[in-house]
Parts: structure tokens; C-alpha cells; sequence
């Protein structure tokens, strides 16, 4: 009885002893995988929109034309009153498509966008007494909205987008002009102040340059701030007496505008 229960006791110990040695033996599972997060790529079509504000800066002059039937008097008082400045601040908003090729971290892009902007001053000088000359000068000068298409150059860090970027601008940038002056001569009729010389121009070609930053939140969601400066050159025009002087009394009217935006906005990378 003593040597069944040895036995069945030195059994049971071996099979412990080999389970223990069993567990410590490499397995021959294999080892799970992990898949590591595919990297960002700025590279895509994307389309968002932009909230912002809109700066224009706008100077301008008047200069009557040598030879025609303007005294001198009369010539002076129109090119002083006639040269001023009328700048306008506004909010702006719009909406941007684009699309963008990464190369290592080099990123070029291309940018298409519309922006409301619709500011307006007016400069109204009042009568003014030059030389003898009571002359009232009335310049108004607006936008309702600007468009760009633009090039973009940047250098991304994972998430993170820096670049500058220029092209073309467009916008219907509007100035008009009264010129209002009673003398002897300057509109026919000796007492009293008419409406001589009135006319508007507008412009809608120049250029823009700027620089931006982006974040990418996720995949498809991108965070933007951005500066651009847009300039659209010289706005030139003339304006004839009405009052039929021949030669006639003409006047050169000139106004140089340009706009700087600074918004931020969201797009949806595709």
C-alpha cells in the first residue's frame, strides 16, 4: 500500500515539474502585429472658408490738362483740392478651393478664392477757397469683393504648414469724382457752384502676395490663418466741362488703391 501510494505521489510530481517546464519553452504562436498610423501627406484637393477683415489704403490726384480753356487760377485750385486720400476698413468672408503635391516636405500648391469685402469711404472736402476759386471736391472709393488665383510654396512639419504664396487679384474696385467750382470762366455761368467736371472709373486686374500657416486637426480637417497684400495699380480717367468750352476743360483724375486682407479659416481636405 506505502509503494501504490509513492508511486501515484512521484507521479503526480513529474507531471508539475513538466507542466512548469512546458510553460517557460518559447510558443510557437506568432507574434501579434501592430500596423503603424499611415503618415500625413498635404497632398489633395480641399475646399473651406475664411472670416476676416480687409484694409484698403487709397490716395489719389487731379490734374488739369495744359491748354485747355482753365485759367490758371482755376487750374491750381482744381489740381490742390483735388489730391487727397480716403482709406476704409471692413469685415470679409469668403469661400477657397485649391490643391496641393507634397515632396518630402516640400509642398506647391495652387489656390483659388472670392472674398466679400465691401468697404466705402467718401472724402468730401467742402467749399474751398483757393486763389479766388471756390471749389468743392466729392471722391468716393469702395469694393464690394476681391478674388485671387494664386501659386503656393510651403515647407510642411507633419501636421504643421508654412508658406507664402502670389498670383493675380481681382476686384471691382470703384472710385468717383465731382468737381464743383464757381468762377468766372470754370463753368460758363458766373455766380453760383455747378457741377463741372463728374466721372467715375473702375479697376479689377492687379496682383497680390502673402504668406500662411496651417495645422491639420485630423486627416480631412485643416485650420488656416493667412495674410495677403493686393495691389491694383493706378485708376486713371477724364473729365470734360459740361458747359461745351472749346478746347474742352479737361481734368486727369487719378487714384492708386490697395487691399490687405488678414483672416483665418477651415478646409476639408478630399
Amino acid at each position: 500500500m506505502q509503494k501504490a501510494t509513492l508511486g501515484v505521489c512521484c507521479a503526480a510530481g513529474l507531471l508539475l515539474t513538466s507542466s512548469a517546464i512546458a510553460a517557460d519553452l518559447p510558443t510557437m504562436k506568432p507574434a501579434p502585429v501592430f500596423a503603424a498610423p499611415a503618415a500625413f501627406t498635404w497632398t489633395g484637393f480641399y475646399f473651406g472658408a475664411n472670416i476676416g477683415g480687409a484694409f484698403s489704403a487709397n490716395s489719389f490726384s487731379a490734374v488739369a490738362a495744359p491748354g485747355t480753356n482753365i485759367n490758371a487760377l482755376a487750374r491750381a485750385a482744381a489740381n490742390i483740392n483735388g489730391t487727397g486720400n480716403a482709406n476704409w476698413t471692413s469685415f470679409s468672408g469668403g469661400l477657397q478651393a485649391g490643391y496641393n503635391q507634397q515632396f518630402s516636405n516640400l509642398v506647391i500648391g495652387v489656390e483659388g478664392d472670392v472674398e466679400y469685402i465691401g468697404g466705402r469711404r467718401t472724402r468730401d472736402t467742402g467749399n474751398v477757397l483757393i486763389n479766388g476759386v471756390t471749389i468743392r471736391d466729392v471722391d468716393s472709393i469702395g469694393s464690394n469683393w476681391m478674388a485671387t488665383v494664386r501659386a503656393r510654396l510651403g515647407w510642411a512639419i507633419d501636421r504643421t504648414l508654412i508658406y507664402a504664396t502670389g498670383g493675380a487679384a481681382f476686384a471691382d474696385m470703384q472710385f468717383s469724382r465731382s468737381q464743383n467750382w464757381s468762377f468766372a470762366d470754370g463753368c460758363g455761368i458766373v455766380a453760383g457752384l455747378n457741377s463741372c467736371h463728374n466721372g467715375s472709373s473702375s479697376t479689377n486686374v492687379g496682383w497680390t502676395i502673402g504668406a500662411g500657416a496651417e495645422y491639420a486637426l485630423t486627416n480631412n480637417w485643416i485650420l488656416r490663418a493667412e495674410y495677403l497684400y493686393a495691389d491694383f495699380g493706378k485708376i486713371n480717367f477724364a473729365t470734360n466741362n459740361s458747359a461745351g468750352f472749346v478746347p474742352p476743360q479737361t481734368i486727369f483724375h487719378s487714384d492708386r488703391s490697395t487691399v490687405q486682407l488678414a483672416r483665418i479659416g477651415v478646409d476639408y481636405k478630399f
